[in-house]
């Protein structure tokens, strides 16, 4: 009964990106956490990690970005 119980649209060609993962068949987009953001002198930029949580409780791999300013809003860290 495909009223009652529709077939999925989300697959690997309908739901791309780091930040998206199908969850009963839906296409959801994490939420982004940063967990650490360190300053590089040399380079003169933050380097940030960060990952994605999704509905489900799941979490996607480590990822890093560079950033002007602290991504975890603190001067400190």
């Amino acid at each position: 009964n495909y009223t009652a119980c529709p077939l999925s649209t989300c697959n690997s060609n309908t739901c791309t990106g780091e930040d998206k993962k199908c969850i009963n068949g839906v296409c959801q987009t994490g939420t982004k956490v940063y967990t650490a953001s360190v300053y590089s002198t040399k380079a003169g930029y933050w380097i940030c990690t960060y990952h994605y949580v999704w509905s489900d409780g799941s979490v996607g791999r480590d990822l890093q970005e560079t950033s002007p300013t602290n991504c975890l809003g603190s001067s400190t860290d």
